[in-house]
């Protein structure tokens, strides 16, 4: 079949199209939904998830201190300075476990950039406290 002198082949994307605009709406519908998604075999790499544990460990721990520390009015002692090391310390494994992460390719690294984003804020923010503590 010709039309204007183009031969027109078995997989030309129009001739898929039905005369039906509610099934063409439904069809493009899908198609726009399928582009969405990324099917891939790809996982999250096991330290990137650790690195992003960590960095909700140190943050609730420094949550915590802090609030101990104002309900004791700034006298919190041994307790909230251990769980702000503790919070540092947690913050720089996580620093170490998503950097080791990127040096592979075939994984997902959501995870690793939200730990190690975190973890950098998490260990700069502690090690300010100390210093202005001192």
């Amino acid at each position: 079949m010709s039309i204007d002198g183009i031969e027109k082949t078995a997989y030309d994307e129009s001739s898929f199209l039905k005369d039906d605009p509610k099934e063409n709406k439904r069809r493009k519908k899908a198609e726009k939904k399928r582009r969405r998604y990324k099917f891939t075999d790809k996982k999250h790499p096991t330290l990137g998830i650790v690195s992003y544990i960590l960095a909700l460990l140190s943050l609730a721990g420094i949550v915590i201190a802090i609030t101990i520390s104002t309900v004791a009015e700034g006298q919190g002692g041994m307790l909230t300075g251990s769980l702000c090391a503790l919070g540092f310390v947690f913050s720089a494994v996580g620093i170490v476990c998503a950097g080791i992460t990127f040096k592979t390719d075939d994984y997902i690294f959501t995870f690793s950039w939200i730990g190690l984003l975190a973890n950098i804020v998490i260990w700069l923010f502690t090690a300010v406290m100390f210093v202005v503590g001192m």
